[in-house]
């Protein structure tokens, strides 16, 4: 708690100096807020949960029917040529999932709070096509982010919530060979995503990005390192992504993620984790109106249940997510979702009667701002 006090205190005092008449500082923000409701419970009222059956039930009730203040991030920019300085702040209920790798339920079970997002040093090195960040930025891993004014859709894959990281601390360079290819590299922490600095575990990765043609894009990652701290696991991510625009009006995307993870401590293949993901993305957008469309089909061949719960081994997910979108201007957006998940397993969700099920139905409203 110190430490996020002293960490706002740092960002209020970098704002009254930098407004005080100096060029190349720039303030940004996101809002977004939202209230969705479901036909069965998983965690936060829109995924597979990490532990819907439980003795108590109580992850069944999480956010059912709520209004939820997802997201309110506040980014500071100071450019000094080539370099520049970024430091962001955010809070809401988007950051459960970084205060506490699995949700817990009760007065300990983690709730919006105040998160560093952003706090880096970037420089360009002259006409090189080479460029780096220092320090604690957005991983880049995958089709969506952590913001939701960026993504199709309101709410996010399961791939992003529980097999990619959302933010790196480290560093990460970057090199345009020409205007087709571009390379990268990043060193960082651990990969979890909860808010600490894990200096035990490091993780490497490289990554490509091709564009044969106008509006194609093909991204690749190869992610490998360890996470842990008394015990240690091996993760390694293979992540690829295909986006093609059409006429700045339709959007399409395949998106395809693997996980698997290896358990230092012993030597047998049920403590393993393997996971995969592949997801297809469809999106049509005019000036005031647009609908974007998701198909995710997630295996999840979690031999021991750490991720999904012990009545949830080797359970396979599929989901249909259909959101509605309308631009109030050019910076507020209201979007309508709809969303069917199920699963090969009876015990993953919870209905209302807080009975074990193998489908959930959530639909709900969410509003974005960005200033």
């Amino acid at each position: 708690m110190t430490n996020k006090i002293i960490l706002t205190l740092a960002t209020l005092a970098f704002a009254s100096v930098a407004t005080a008449g100096e060029d190349g500082f720039k303030i940004s923000g996101d809002v977004a807020t939202s209230v969705f409701m479901e036909s069965g419970k998983g965690y936060n009222g829109k995924y597979p949960s990490t532990g819907a059956v439980n003795a108590t039930g109580a992850e069944a009730t999480e956010n059912s029917g709520d209004f939820s203040v997802d997201l309110v991030e506040i980014n500071l920019e100071k450019s000094m040529g080539n370099s520049g300085v970024v430091l962001g702040i955010g809070y809401g209920r988007m950051f459960d999932l970084i205060n506490n790798a699995i949700p817990s339920s009760g007065p300990a079970a983690p709730k919006s709070t105040l998160n560093l997002t952003n706090a880096y040093f970037h420089h360009k090195v002259g006409d090189t096509g080479l460029s780096f960040k220092l320090g604690k930025f957005g991983s880049g891993v995958g089709y969506e982010t952590y913001n939701y004014m960026n993504n199709m859709n309101y709410t996010r894959s399961y791939s992003f919530n529980y097999m990619n990281p959302w933010f790196f601390t480290g560093v990460a360079a970057d090199y345009a060979i020409n205007d087709m290819v571009s390379v990268g590299l990043v060193v960082a922490n651990s990969e979890d995503n909860i808010d600490n600095d894990d200096n035990e575990s490091k993780h490497m990765g490289v990554n490509a990005t091709i564009k044969p043609m106008e509006g194609l894009a093909i991204k690749l990652n190869y992610l490998n390192g360890r996470t842990g701290d008394a015990t240690y696991q091996n993760n390694v991510r293979l992540n690829g992504t295909v986006t093609y625009t059409m006429n700045n009006t339709w959007d399409f995307a395949f998106h395809y993620t693997s996980l698997t993870i290896e358990d230092e401590a012993t030597v047998s293949p049920v403590a393993d984790i393997e996971m995969s993901s592949m997801a297809l993305y469809a999106g049509y957008k005019s000036e005031v109106w647009g609908a974007g469309l998701r198909y995710e089909m997630v295996d999840d061949d979690d031999l021991s249940g750490q991720i999904a719960g012990n009545a949830q081994l080797d359970n396979s997910f599929t989901g249909l997510t259909i959101t509605g979108w309308y631009n109030i201007d050019t910076n507020a957006v209201l979007k309508a979702e709809v969303a069917q998940h199920s699963a090969d397993k009876v015990g993953t969700f919870l209905d209302d009667g807080l009975v074990a099920d193998d489908a959930m139905m959530t639909y709900g409203l969410g509003f974005m701002y960005r200033f």
